[in-house]
């Protein structure tokens, strides 16, 4: 059973699926009788778990019942060579399905691609190879950046104009966001010894959490 965003879920359903979980049993809705369930459960969510439980927004058990393995899958404009791979899994698909015979990418597409911050991610790129490909002439087996819709074209600009931007304020303000908050917990950690149970107390946060946040700010005396 694949859970999708499993962050947008509301906490009272959390609550319901962490028992058919442990139970390993569910009852239909209006219904009396129990019955039996034997499932995989593989999840997703697109935000960090460990902010998600310190916002109150995802259960701590829960997450603890379903992440026994976890996988980090960053976006795809942190993934430059996979933009690539992908691009040529959907124009295989899509030769079959538009009797084309694509084989290349043009260098300056291919350079046009890799600045581009791919807000949408996979699904995006699927659907600008998509468009690209049924403007492409039935004989060239080049895609070429000519034959992106304009309608396209003027909102990838847009989006690489406002994440460029957007990077520049961002950085800046979690660069002292993450100086001020490695102070406080330095100066706490150093009050408390550096007992890391003692001083998540005085911060008033889980000691998981200020193991992550140590960890997040390398922070790397041993933990006691």
């Amino acid at each position: 059973m694949f859970l999708d965003e499993l962050n947008s879920m509301p906490i009272n359903m959390q609550t319901k699926l962490l028992r058919v979980l442990q139970e390993k049993q569910l009852r239909r809705v209006g219904g009396k009788e129990m019955y039996p369930v034997k499932c995989r459960v593989i999840s997703a969510m697109n935000e960090d778990p460990y902010k998600l439980m310190e916002e109150g927004r995802l259960r701590q058990d829960l997450y603890y019942r379903i992440a026994g393995y976890n996988l980090v899958i960053p976006p795809l404009r942190e993934r430059d060579n996979d933009i690539f791979d992908l691009s040529k899994f959907y124009i295989s698909r899509n030769n079959l399905n538009l009797n084309k015979n694509v084989s290349e990418i043009t260098s300056d597409l291919k350079g046009f691609m890799k600045e581009y911050c791919w807000p949408g991610n996979i699904r995006e790129l699927e659907h600008f190879i998509e468009n690209i490909m049924v403007r492409t002439e039935e004989e060239d087996i080049y895609l070429r950046q000519e034959n992106i819709p304009k309608y396209i074209l003027d909102i990838m600009n847009t989006n690489n104009q406002e994440n460029g931007m957007e990077n520049q304020s961002v950085e800046s303000l979690e660069e002292k966001i993450s100086e001020f908050e490695k102070d406080l917990i330095l100066k706490s950690l150093g009050n408390n010894k550096w007992n890391v149970t003692k001083t998540a107390k005085d911060l008033g946060v889980s000691r998981q959490s200020l193991i992550y946040r140590m960890r997040k700010l390398d922070l790397n005396k041993n933990l006691t």
